[in-house]
């Protein structure tokens, strides 16, 4: 239930709840409780977005969607006597990120097999308590029965980012030095691909998210995080 299309919207727009806040006095719990939600101190209060006075699906909303407003890229090369530069860089403005990462390292909700996820130290840190009455994050409960980890734009992340996709350094050795080495010409470089990731969104997994297809552009499920690779090489002209 994280996306849906829908006339008039991005196919795959992000779709779920708004959170209002989260509870922090008995009178938002009472409200809370009489929209029909299950929930406690601490747990999300979500809008009812058509004043009935119910939670339901018809309160569902877009959230927005993971296509960036603008995709760049930059490339910059520089040489000085023998030694050559080059560095590649690329990213996104705009992005928005529904991000299953953020709610998993967030909350400490019971999965599908059975196991509590670990989640990040400073969510832990942030999360509402009686200890932390003013906690940013709703409070840790491994039974969830507010039900904070639904679809909601608490999930909707800013994606933005700036890649440094590639950086080579490289050194051509003087033409005198390489005939007497009975070759025309040769060249040495040292690289590094994937070498930094600028973004706010780091502490969840890579920014640059998605499965293909276009209904989970923006989606970020989880995955393995790309390496960096460093490579040296030599070019050498007989």
């Amino acid at each position: 239930n994280h996306s849906i299309c829908k006339e008039g919207e991005a196919v795959g727009s992000f779709y779920g709840y708004r959170v209002e806040g989260i509870i922090r006095d008995q009178a938002t719990l009472d409200r809370a409780i009489a929209q029909g939600q299950t929930a406690k101190l601490g747990d999300y209060i979500f809008k009812d977005l058509n004043g009935d006075g119910t939670l339901n699906e018809q309160d569902m909303d877009i959230l927005g969607d993971g296509f960036p407003a603008l995709n760049y890229g930059l490339t910059l090369g520089a040489t000085y006597k023998d030694f050559d530069f080059t560095m590649q860089m690329h990213g996104v403005f705009g992005q928005k990120i529904y991000s299953y990462s953020a709610m998993r390292l967030t909350n400490m909700f019971t999965s599908d097999d059975g196991t509590s996820p670990n989640i990040l130290a400073t969510a832990a840190a942030n999360a509402w308590s009686p200890e932390n009455p003013n906690g940013s994050e709703a409070r840790l409960s491994i039974t969830d029965k507010g039900y904070n980890m639904r679809a909601s734009d608490a999930w909707v992340k800013n994606g933005d980012f700036l890649k440094i996709s590639n950086l080579q350094i490289g050194y051509n050795l003087p033409k005198d030095f390489a005939q007497k080495l009975l070759i025309q010409s040769a060249r040495i470089y040292l690289g590094v691909q994937n070498l930094a990731c600028i973004s706010g969104y780091n502490k969840y997994g890579d920014p640059e998210c998605g499965q293909g297809s276009v209904l989970y552009t923006g989606l970020d499920t989880g995955r393995y995080p790309m390496p960096r690779t460093y490579n040296f090489g030599v070019n050498v002209t007989f």
